[in-house]
C-alpha cells in the first residue's frame, strides 16, 4: 500500500510490470486467509519505474 498526495493506493507487481491502483475505485474486493511476505525490493522498483502515480 502507498500513501501519496493524500491518496491511498495499492501497489503491485504484475508480470515484472508495476500497477498502482487508486483504492478508491477498487471494487468486490475478497479478504483470504492467505499469508506472503513480500520478496521484492520495492525501493528499487519504485527508483527504476517510469511513473508511478
Amino acid at each position: 500500500m502507498l500513501f501519496f498526495s493524500s491518496f491511498y493506493y495499492l501497489m503491485c507487481l504484475e508480470n515484472e510490470i508495476l500497477k498502482t491502483l487508486y483504492l478508491k475505485s477498487i471494487k468486490d474486493i475478497k479478504l483470504l486467509k492467505e499469508n506472503f511476505e513480500a520478496s521484492l525490493d520495492i525501493s528499487r522498483i519504485l527508483k527504476n519505474a517510469n511513473s508511478v502515480v
